[in-house]
């Protein structure tokens, strides 16, 4: 693979014993339980009102690439046992609610 050293890929495999270490115990790292709460003013809004703003959360990049690898896995066994209702289309990746059109 162009581009990636024998170094990354040790720190990779690293970090991913790490997140199985997690994922099999049932915990979360504390980097994942903390955020950076950024107020972000909406647009048009006036700055001295507080429902101008909303909050944007700050986490670690290793904390959303957890996520990611956790939704992947619950993804692939909900798909996998058929948990999955064929009627479902919102939170559920290529589809969207207005693709279920109306009976």
């Amino acid at each position: 693979m162009a581009g990636i050293h024998d170094q990354m890929l040790v720190n990779l495999s690293f970090l991913l014993d790490i997140f199985n270490t997690f994922w099999s115990a049932g915990k979360l790292s504390r980097d994942c339980k903390e955020a950076l709460i950024i107020p972000t003013r909406k647009q048009g809004r006036l700055a001295n009102d507080s429902n101008s703003y909303r909050p944007i959360a700050l986490t670690s990049i290793s904390c959303k690439l957890m996520e990611r690898i956790v939704l992947r896995r619950l993804t692939d066994n909900l798909g996998q046992n058929n948990l999955i209702p064929p009627n479902q289309f919102g939170f559920k990746k290529g589809h969207c609610t207005m693709d279920q059109g109306c009976p």
